[in-house]
């Protein structure tokens, strides 16, 4: 079978690390579907300059460990590739999560519909909050299994976080090329997105308590607060 028949731009448009093709000048030629996500928190170019700084001294290809981190995107290394001067390629491997302070106590998992349970909370919210709620989800997302209570309380924990606000931004979706890894076992990222323009930090320590019976991994910023759910099915 020749390589030719293989459609190549498909499994690179598939990957789930970015990577971005520049020309000499830094423009870019080409980028995947998980370089967009990422060019919404980083400059194209700082990823040029990072590029040319890690490329290799002759033509090939070469991987440097490096950590970098852009808003909730995390990476441990990077990956140069050029085969002439009128090109240069970057790819960005994501580090993973890893949470391993509990072992998972599958007896106590309930399958849960995660839009199920936002809303019950968000019902309780919206009697003491006077701001306005725009709530992005994915309503056909597959139930998994999780200590509902625990998971209840956390969202509880995190919608009072924003009771001041004026307005909150919700979304609720998988992750991309990002996993959670508990037990030696690697699961899918559940990834919810609390934006807003004033938060109350004075509860992250519980949130974080929380979020730690769970293999959950809570991601702390000035005015928005991100946390990611393992994919248990």
């Amino acid at each position: 079978m020749s390589t030719q028949s293989i459609d190549f731009k498909c499994m690179i448009e598939a990957d789930s690390s970015p990577i971005v093709v520049f020309d000499a000048k830094g423009h870019i030629l080409y980028l995947n579907s998980a370089a967009e996500i990422l060019l919404g928190y980083v400059d194209k170019s700082e990823l040029f300059t990072l590029a040319t700084r890690y490329a290799p001294n002759t033509f090939g290809s070469k991987t440097t460990p490096v950590p970098l981190q852009y808003s909730h995107l995390s990476f441990y290394a990077v990956n140069v590739c050029y085969d002439c001067e009128n090109w240069i390629s970057i790819r960005l491997y994501f580090k993973p999560i890893n949470t391993d302070n509990h072992k998972l106590d599958r007896d106590s998992f309930i399958s849960t519909d995660i839009n199920l349970l936002l809303d019950v909370a968000l019902a309780m919210f919206k009697s003491e909050y006077g701001g306005k709620i725009k709530l992005m989800t994915d309503r056909d997302m597959p139930k998994f299994k999780v200590h509902q209570n625990n998971l209840s309380k956390l969202f509880r924990k995190v919608l009072n976080s924003f009771i001041n606000s004026e307005i909150l931004e919700i979304s609720v979706a998988m992750g991309i090329g990002e996993i959670i890894i508990i037990d030696d076992e690697r699961f899918q990222v559940i990834r919810l997105k609390f934006i807003s323009d004033k938060r109350d930090i004075s509860s992250d320590s519980d949130i974080e308590k929380l979020c730690s019976l769970m293999n959950i991994v809570p991601i702390f910023e000035k005015n928005r607060l991100v946390i990611d759910i393992p994919f248990i099915r």
